[in-house]
């Protein structure tokens, strides 16, 4: 449980960690440039959430706009800055351009008079809606008898308006037409909530489920039936392709409502305390796993006959609410369920044996739970079609008699450390989707059972081949007739050492898979050469190969051949010396036409790569060579389609760098004997390490213009100037890392200059000239010894551009100066053991900062002025004792958009906190950490946190009790560290102080 509880508190650490990320890149974006940003279909009207969205955007130039459609007038009004604009609906012509061009109708057919005016009539129905055009449209398609088009512009259901339909017309009518086995499954998705990606293999597994998808024929599998089904669901607008990923989908809101409709009372979806009840005709229940105000007992007391059951975690994992338990228990006795999905559940530790009597039992997900086994009973369940147990870290085994699943079809195991497989799996000859094989070494569990499954698809894992007996077994798996798979993996375990190398290889051999593969790994293969099947041209389709650690391996297949081959990892091969022509294979073939990425990663004895020819590689975009200390000369002469280029940690490559027109960027680390005449033309972003490398950049940056724009410098403890003692004109952003005696240019005015970081570097930089760099958005000095301030000039007291700012163990850092930085929104400053001061009148200089952290700067005493920017959102102070000492004039009730307060130190005389109208109502994240003498929380300085959502404290040992009063009832999150005397207090259900915080949702207290 403590590691779980780690665990929640990390990914949530880490949401916050992207938030920031995403902020920073949002503004290394849109500095200085003019967007318009288009957000359609808002329905958060929190005003918490939309101004960390808009902070990031406050960067950019004046003129900037936001376009903000919702359907909901009240985000209208909460986010909006001028007067809401109200969309008409789109006239008849632009309605029926939209329909036709959904219906294909050509522009002769819309021509035609008839067609013409009936299209016009049926546009006229959908009321001006795009949805609506585009479903009719899509409807109409598949109708194409002019004579039916007349009979649905006659129908009956355009009598009724919206409100007495409750759905528009039109889009009721294309429901209304979709073939019977298509209503179902379309109706069936309202059991999803607004906003959810559908994953379109999951949908089509469920559907069988539940009995959807009609007895296939033409040879034709159900899932390849339930693909049919959803294709035309998506080309009549049902669903929409995610931008995300191929396989996902997004349904509209409105179609969303519209499968609500018409499923009724017969779905329900569990969201909030708002939601319907749960009724005894209900047979289908979603439940969202961060909602903890819900009877989850009483609700499946009323579905005495439910048929799906959906644990749905819309936040990250291990995010999931660890105070609302699903109960498994009351499931098992539904004997009506044929879905039961338990995913992203970790606090379930078992299955109950009684999960037997759900002998209707078709579909069965217990992914990502704790549990340690499944029962034998689950092998009772004859009807289950689909087995979901992927990543579940404490399982080690599968029931001994899954063989008698005859009906089983998927089974996903992914990511959970099976030791091996159980036996007779072969008896599982219906199987299409088999994730993961481990190879046993007894009788029934071998590879051998791999036989009978001949009609896998997708993607199989073969894990343990240490464990085969002999090539013969390998032969018998009859990989090679397993036409549908796509991806296979073959994985020895690396823990034994090379034994007999010709037997490895013709056990590999014998693994050859069918050509029509389209993905191959190898992982610790121990052969010491591979055979010959591996790199043939007849593999038409293959598209992916990663060869990794086949530490014994001393040559590379023929795999410049493979004609499809687009990505190629070859990773820790360390008997591997040369790579010459074998590699390329025949010479009548052009080597590697495809290839678009090649990796070359820990081969420590490559020396040679040679017999490189002229037009290899002519589709090359992307090339590592990394941590390769043996290679010395020899790199392709010319790449022409070489955009990114990497090689890393190559101490004795001699070679040239190649011709690269296309290149952008590159990366040359630890490589000092890297040749680099000249900067390729086009270069924008270069990222060099070690000493040499860097005179040489500094010596081609002289000679040859470039457009740089990004230069990243690091280790090089020699004296070194940029040339002519300036930076490059093009130079947006410049990083120097550990480059004791480098001296920046800091003589003439640079306006091109945006982001600068310096890190233990520059040790003879005494002042940093602000005022050279006007335009600076990004300012990072870290160990820089000698600093004492930041330089500024009467002619430059005002960088508008600048928005965070970070100064970092600096110990002769004296002052930052008063300049004005009104967009200035992160402020920094840590370790600075001489700092006296902060600047003066922040709220009038920097009036946009929303993020302060003070931390180890021992002689800081108070804020100047007295008061901080009002629109500050996050105060961090850390082991400064005299400003802490002095909080009383804070006055931070005056930053009345404070939201997150930390504070971290000993606080030697700091006996009760927080003080009395110490925080702002506001707050709602509230960290207390490291406080020695605290012996009690102040329940007046917490009453009026009415928005306090998350508590922190930690490290206060001598911390007694909590509030009298208790804690906020708004509190979701609550976290207890090394409060010994505080923890005993808040044991579950024993605990004195139990009661005053077992209404909060998720609470971790350290054990």
């Amino acid at each position: 449980m403590q590691l779980l509880m780690l665990m929640i508190s990390w990914m949530r650490l880490q949401l916050k960690l992207k938030k920031l990320q995403i902020q920073v890149k949002l503004k290394e974006k849109l500095l200085k440039k003019r967007f318009l940003i288009v957000l359609d279909g808002v329905w958060n009207a929190r005003p918490d959430d939309w101004e960390l969205f808009c902070r990031p955007l406050q960067i950019g130039d004046q003129g900037s706009k936001i376009i903000v459609t919702t359907r909901h007038e009240t985000v209208a009004l909460k986010v909006g800055t001028v007067e809401t604009y109200f969309l008409k609906e789109l006239g008849d012509e632009d309605c029926l351009r939209v329909f036709a061009k959904h219906a294909l109708l050509s522009r002769s057919a819309i021509q035609d008079q008839n067609i013409h005016v009936l299209g016009g009539e049926i546009a006229k129905k959908c009321r001006g809606l795009p949805l609506a055009a585009k479903a009719l449209g899509g409807l109409l398609r598949s109708i194409p008898s002019v004579d039916d088009w007349y009979k649905i512009l006659k129908r009956e259901i355009w009598q009724f308006s919206d409100e007495e339909l409750g759905i528009i017309p039109a889009l009721k009518l294309s429901y209304y037409y979709l073939p019977s086995h298509l209503k179902r499954c379309f109706a069936y998705c309202s059991i999803f909530p607004k906003g959810y990606i559908y994953d379109k293999e999951q949908i089509i597994l469920l559907w069988m489920a539940e009995n959807f998808i009609e007895t296939p024929n033409q040879g034709l599998t159900m899932e390849e039936v339930g693909d049919q089904y959803f294709n035309e669901l998506v080309s009549r607008s049902f669903f929409q392709k995610s931008s995300f990923h191929k396989s996902q989908f997004m349904m509209h809101d409105l179609i969303n409502d519209l499968a609500r409709d018409v499923f009724g009372e017969f779905c329900s979806k569990l969201e909030d305390k708002f939601s319907p009840p749960v009724m005894e005709k209900t047979r289908h229940i979603s439940f969202l796993r961060d909602n903890y105000d819900l009877d989850l007992v009483e609700d499946l007391k009323m579905a005495k006959r439910l048929r799906t059951f959906l644990s749905l975690n819309l936040l990250w994992p291990f995010l999931a609410s660890t105070s609302q338990e699903v109960p498994v228990d009351h499931l098992t006795v539904l004997t009506c369920l044929r879905v039961l999905s338990l995913n992203d559940c970790y606090e379930i530790k078992r299955l109950s044996k009684s999960i037997g009597n759900l002998i209707h039992l078709r579909y069965l997900d217990v992914s990502r739970t704790s549990i340690t086994k499944l029962p034998e009973s689950v092998c009772t369940l004859y009807n289950l079609q689909t087995l979901k147990a992927a990543k579940c870290a404490s399982l080690r085994k599968l029931p001994k008699n899954l063989r008698r699943l005859v009906n089983l079809r998927y089974l996903d195991i992914r990511g959970t450390p099976l030791q091996q497989m159980p036996k007779k799996i072969s008896k599982l000859v219906n199987l299409k989707m088999l994730s993961t094989f481990v190879v046993g070494k007894n009788k029934g569990s071998t590879i051998q059972e791999l036989k009978e499954i001949s009609k896998l698809h997708g993607s199989l894992s073969i894990n343990k081949l240490q464990n085969v007996a002999g090539s013969a077994d390998a032969s018998n798996a009859k990989l090679v007739d397993k036409e549908f798979l796509e991806e296979l993996k073959l994985n020895w375990d690396g823990t034994t050492g090379l034994k007999d190398s010709q037997e490895e290889i013709n056990l590999l051999n014998n693994l050859r898979p069918h050509e029509n593969l389209k993905k191959l790994s190898l992982h610790y293969y121990r052969g010491t050469r591979f055979p010959n099947w591996l790199g043939n041209h007849s593999f038409h389709s293959l598209t992916s190969m990663s060869l990794n650690c086949c530490r014994y391996c001393n040559s590379l297949p023929p795999l410049g051949q493979l004609p499809s081959l687009k990505v190629l990892e070859i990773l820790q091969f360390d008997e591997l010396v040369t790579i010459g022509n074998e590699f390329y294979g025949s010479s009548a073939l052009k080597p590697f036409p495809s290839l678009e990425i090649l990796k070359f990663i820990c081969l420590p004895a490559w020396t040679k790569w040679h017999s490189l020819r002229e037009k290899s590689f002519p589709c090359l975009y992307e090339l590592h060579i990394e941590n390769c200390p043996s290679l010395s000369d020899d790199l392709p002469r010319q790449l022409q389609s070489l955009v990114k280029l990497v090689i890393r940690d190559c101490q004795k490559l001699a070679a040239s760098i190649p011709k690269a027109p296309a290149l952008q960027e590159m990366e040359i680390t630890n490589c000092d004997k890297v040749v680099l005449k000249e900067i390729p033309s086009n270069l924008e972003s270069f990222k060099v390490k070690g000493c040499e490398i860097m005179q040489s950049t500094f010596k081609a940056l002289e000679y040859t213009g470039s457009r740089l724009q990004s230069l990243e410098m690091s280790s090089c403890s020699r004296d070194i100037l940029f040339p002519q003692l300036k930076l490059p004109s093009s130079l947006r952003k410049l990083i120097v890392q550990d480059c004791e005696k480098l001296v920046i240019p800091t003589e003439q005015p640079n306006k091109t200059i945006e982001w600068i970081s310096i890190s233990e570097s520059c040790d003879s930089l005494v002042s940093f000239p602000m005022s050279m760099f006007p335009n600076l958005s990004y300012l990072f000095l870290k160990g820089c010894k000698a600093l004492t301030c930041l330089l500024l000039s009467q002619n430059c007291l005002q960088f508008p551009s600048l928005y965070s700012l970070s100064i970092v163990n600096c110990p002769a850092f004296v002052c930052c100066g008063n300049f004005s930085a009104p967009n200035l929104t992160h402020l920094l400053i840590s370790g600075c053991k001489s700092l006296i001061s902060l600047p003066e009148n922040m709220d009038f200089l920097m009036p946009s900062l929303q993020t302060l952290i003070i931390y180890k700067c021992p002689k800081i005493e108070y804020f100047p002025g007295g008061s901080l920017p009002s629109g500050l959102a996050e105060l961090q102070i850390g082991y400064c004792d005299k400003l802490v000492a002095n909080r009383s004039d804070w006055n931070l009730q005056r930053a009345e958009s404070l939201e997150i307060f930390s504070i971290i130190g000993r606080c030697e005389n700091v006996e009760s906190f927080p003080d009395d109208d110490l925080l702002p109502a506001n707050v709602a994240e509230l960290f207390i950490d490291g406080f020695v003498h605290l012996k009690r929380l102040n329940g007046k300085g917490l009453e009026n946190l009415d928005s306090l959502l998350e508590f922190n404290i930690s490290m206060c040992p001598q911390i007694q009790s909590l509030p009298e009063e208790g804690l906020p009832n708004t509190l979701k999150f609550l976290s207890i560290w090394g409060c010994p005397l505080l923890r005993e207090r808040c044991k579950k259900d024993i605990g004195e102080d139990w009661p005053k915080i077992s209404h909060i949702p998720f609470i971790t207290i350290d054990e």
